[in-house]
Parts: C-alpha cells; sequence; structure tokens
C-alpha cells in the first residue's frame, strides 16, 4: 500500500513538472503576432461558437495570423471563414503515420505567440496536451 501512494506521488511530480505552466496574472497580452486555437474534436457547435473568438482576436490584433487545429468532421465548417489563416485537419487514425506526425509537431513548433483551447462543455486531455507541445508563450 504504501508503495502505491509513493509511485502515485511520483506520477504527480512527473507530470506536474512536464506538464505545469506557471501562472501568469497580467491579462496584458502584448502584442501577439501569430495564435494557435485548437478545436480538434468533432463538436461541431464548439467550434461554430468559437468564430465569435475569432472575430474578437482579428478585431483585437488586426495583424494577427491565426492557424486553427480542426477535425475533418468540422473542416467543411470553417472553410469560408475570414478570420483564420490556416487550418490544420487533425486526425486521429493519422496520428501514428511518421510523415503526417512530423507535419504536425512542424505546425506545432512554429513559433506560435498564443495558443488557446475554447472550453465549451468539456476540458480536452488531447487538446491541452497539443497546446503544451506547441511551446507558445501563453497558453489560454
Amino acid at each position: 500500500m504504501a508503495s502505491n501512494n509513493v509511485f502515485s506521488k511520483f506520477l504527480h511530480w512527473l507530470f506536474k513538472k512536464l506538464f505545469s505552466v506557471k501562472e501568469v496574472k497580467s491579462k496584458d497580452l502584448g502584442s501577439p503576432k501569430k495564435f494557435l486555437i485548437v478545436r480538434q474534436h468533432n463538436q461541431l457547435g464548439d467550434l461554430l461558437s468559437g468564430v465569435s473568438l475569432f472575430r474578437a482576436i482579428k478585431e483585437t490584433y488586426p495583424e494577427s495570423n491565426i492557424t486553427l487545429i480542426v477535425s475533418p468532421f468540422n473542416y467543411p465548417g470553417i472553410i469560408k471563414n475570414k478570420f483564420i489563416d490556416k487550418t490544420f485537419i487533425y486526425n486521429n487514425r493519422k496520428i501514428y503515420n511518421p510523415f503526417y506526425l512530423i507535419k504536425f509537431i512542424k505546425l506545432l513548433r512554429n513559433g506560435y505567440d498564443v495558443t488557446i483551447v475554447p472550453v465549451v462543455v468539456s476540458i480536452s486531455f488531447t487538446s491541452n496536451l497539443i497546446a503544451r507541445i506547441s511551446k507558445s508563450k501563453i497558453r489560454i
């Protein structure tokens, strides 16, 4: 029983070291230019509710570039969205393909200033992991 508790504490420590971020109390983002928005799940309504987020970013930061990670199912819903500059179709089935994975990692390491994971109903571990891997300066 004690060894189970030690293992649990070790895992907690390890995940905290790997995935924790420093909390920033300031609400001033400065002048970010590159935004990454992670919305890779199949809930079309949740994606469409994010349109106001895309518009707000473009109105606040007109020179900004917005990249959206979206599922193949939801991609048709944002094809003509004038606020999105670039899209990446995140496909769970292709993620194990080395070429697709390299392309995805290159996208994530593109030097984003802000990564946003919009949450409507539930928090997604996958979305948060993608945001963490992106190594952007600010993650929301």
